[in-house]
């Protein structure tokens, strides 16, 4: 079965190109027929409602692919309008001068019926492409497309990357290349507005992504053709000779990003200070659990930096057997610490390496609707013998006491660290809420995070400028009373930081956690 032109496209299609006498159009069971080995197939994707669909020349050329053809000559190009599951999404097969392409849109999950002929031509598109692209289309104000909630926008784009770079076709791939295309309207935004690098940073692209990369930006309302080309050329280069592509192509950003993509090991080399060999994905991007259940939090907090935060989660452990008492809760949430020890040790020597890293995740095993005060007694625990694996010599911040004292902090690999917990136990009155996720989280945040986001001198509560605040510490302060979940903020300083880390039902300093002290000892 050849492909489904619709009468309007066919017209325009008429008009605009010139069809070659020996060139079929694509079968419905090949995404990229008859492998041709002077031709580079190149994969698009998009969540953008309307592409994938062919479109006029003569129309303001808003649509990439558009864009694309006129850079190759338009007349040379060929335009195929496929269309051939419907309820599954929509694509656009498009042959130029030594490419083939396909501009894959939106799919449609909310179709009554799959259709496993579709899901099998999409995979297959997957697999055989030489490279991927993924565009990004911001119709106004990089601030409107970062605060979009609703699985719009960034929020949209980025866990669609993920997806993409996860597919087992890219995973058992890492040499195929993938190109970021980010459009803006150049009415409202302009390129030195559009932050390119922090955008890459913020998909989760940033550092080393283990597969050659680069990131381009073009007007979408006038885009620059010959600068198209360039970038598609680049990936008919790069998957070419992957390897030399790597090493000049490794995305460079302003600040470094803390994902490592696609690796199921990753090993620390002599540069970098850490001994311990990742045996599993720490990042978002790269599926991990932990991030992926605390992101509803990261979402929801009110903190001014929480979206942008770039962190590691921790391991989790093999499923086991319900437990029933809490002696075995305890062994439970050893065995979680012991487990994370290595990958903790692994992200400080990361941090002082140069990666901007802002916080470790920990799933506190089986403490998810506990009261605080027991919420506390596992958290203890996970202290404690987190504390005792510490790789510094001579260390263990648990036995370097008294910890109720201004003092204290909890230390491990050299690193001090500032401890949040959340719970669902705690109301959306609390800073602690965990907006819907069902586990308790330990969020480890290296001290230097907070100088890297503004967050320098403390200041206590007296000091704080309500009404008009200008420093990040007063904003996050703000933000947090101005949404009905203040939190107590010390007037003498230094505080106890550990009376912290652990937060009461009611957080207005009249009564505080003592976590680390037993329970039978209180």
């Amino acid at each position: 079965m050849g492909s489904n032109i619709s009468k309007s496209s066919s017209k325009s299609a008429a008009k605009q190109y010139t069809r070659p006498a020996n060139l079929e159009d694509a079968p419905s069971e090949a995404p990229f027929p008859k492998k041709d080995p002077s031709c580079t197939d190149i994969l698009i994707r998009s969540e953008e409602q309307g592409f994938g669909t062919s479109r006029n020349l003569n129309d303001k050329p808003e649509v990439l692919m558009d864009a694309l053809i006129k850079a190759y000559g338009g007349q040379k190009a060929i335009a195929i309008r496929t269309n051939r599951f419907r309820g599954q999404g929509e694509n656009t097969s498009v042959v130029l001068p030594g490419f083939r392409v396909i501009a894959m849109g939106p799919r449609m999950y909310w179709s009554r019926m799959r259709n496993r002929k579709a899901d099998a031509w999409f995979e297959q598109a997957y697999e055989t492409a030489d490279g991927f692209a993924y565009t990004v289309n911001i119709k106004s104000t990089v601030d409107h497309y970062l605060s979009c909630g609703d699985y719009s926008g960034w929020e949209r784009d980025r866990a669609e990357i993920s997806r993409l770079l996860r597919r087992p076709s890219l995973v058992e791939n890492p040499k195929k290349p993938f190109l970021l295309l980010v459009g803006y309207d150049n009415a409202c935004i302009t390129e030195d507005d559009l932050g390119l690098d922090r955008l890459v940073n913020l998909f989760g692209l940033g550092g080393h992504l283990g597969r050659p990369f680069r990131s381009v930006s073009y007007s979408s309302s006038a885009p620059d053709e010959d600068e198209l080309k360039e970038a598609l050329e680049w990936l008919r280069k790069t998957a070419g000779s992957p390897d030399e592509a790597t090493a000049m192509t490794e995305c460079e950003t302003e600040e470094e990003n803390s994902v490592v993509t696609n690796t199921s090991t990753l090993f620390a080399d002599d540069d970098n200070a850490g001994a311990y060999i990742l045996d599993y994905d720490p990042t978002f991007l790269g599926g991990n659990p932990t991030l992926q259940r605390f992101e509803r939090i990261k979402k929801g907090t009110h903190c001014p930096f929480a979206r942008s935060a770039k962190l590691w989660g921790g391991k989790l452990m093999d499923e086991h057997k319900p437990r029933l008492n809490s002696e075995d809760r305890f062994q439970e949430i050893q065995e979680a610490a012991s487990l994370n020890a290595g990958p903790l040790a692994e992200f400080v020597a990361r941090s002082k390496d140069g990666e901007s890293l802002d916080g470790f995740c920990l799933e506190i095993p089986r403490s998810g609707y506990l009261k605080p005060d027991l919420l506390g007694e596992s958290v203890r625990h996970l202290l404690t013998r987190l504390a005792s694996l510490d790789p510094a010599p001579g260390e263990n911040s648990m036995k370097m006491g008294p910890i109720d004292q201004p003092h204290w902090r909890f230390r491990f690999a050299g690193e001090d660290f500032f401890i949040t917990t959340f719970s669902p136990v705690y109301q959306k009155d609390s800073s602690r809420h965990s907006f819907g996720a069902s586990q308790a989280f330990m969020l480890f945040q290296p001290m230097e995070s907070f100088g890297r986001h503004g967050l320098t001198e403390d200041t206590p509560a007296s000091a704080t400028n309500w009404s008009n605040p200008t420093s990040m510490r007063d904003k996050a302060r703000v933000a947090f009373k101005e949404n009905g979940c203040p939190y107590h903020i010390p007037e003498e300083l230094p505080y106890p930081v550990a009376e912290h880390i652990v937060k009461p039902q009611k957080d207005d300093g009249t009564a505080f956690i003592r976590w680390w002290e037993p329970l039978d000892a209180k």
